[in-house]
């Protein structure tokens, strides 16, 4: 990725809710509330205008590391050869793509991710994963540009 690629492309979604949104199943009963709330919440939002330039929404059930989100988040902006960025060119892109372009993004069923303690729920990604994806959202000033996320960390 050369220098010109830390800037992202215009949006993605063009204002509209780019989201595929998951389907309900009956092996699902446990996170139904939890997803059918922040489905119906990113619906409002797009029917409101609030939304703002899109959204992405990744299911944490069967993900195990966090360069695989860094990838999907990346390749909506950059196209697919940003699975070859090194990891640390690809927050910084990420970063200033997020910072420039009003997105949400929605980590459903994280607790697959984290594990629940005292439960039969185990971690997906390790601890240097989570603090990767922690760091992420911690460091990159969006919190003192008026961004604000709801840390499950």
């Amino acid at each position: 990725m050369d220098s010109s690629a830390a800037t992202a492309p215009s949006s993605p979604w063009n204002g509209r809710c780019g989201v595929r949104l998951p389907e309900f199943s009956s092996r699902d009963w446990a996170e139904s509330a939890k997803t059918t709330l922040a489905r119906g919440f990113l619906q409002w939002l797009d029917s409101t205008g609030g939304l703002g330039e899109g959204c992405f929404w990744l299911g944490f059930q069967e993900i195990r590391s966090a360069e695989y989100v860094f990838n999907r988040l990346g390749e909506a902006f950059f196209g697919g050869q940003f699975a070859t960025v090194p990891m640390d060119k690809k927050i910084e892109a990420l970063a200033g793509a997020f910072n420039e372009h009003r997105f949400i993004i929605v980590w459903d069923n994280f607790e697959s991710a984290a594990g629940i303690a005292g439960t039969a729920v185990t971690a997906n990604l390790p601890d240097s994963d989570r603090k990767l994806l922690a760091d992420f959202l911690d460091n990159y000033g969006w919190k003192e540009q008026g961004h604000y996320y709801q840390s499950v960390f």
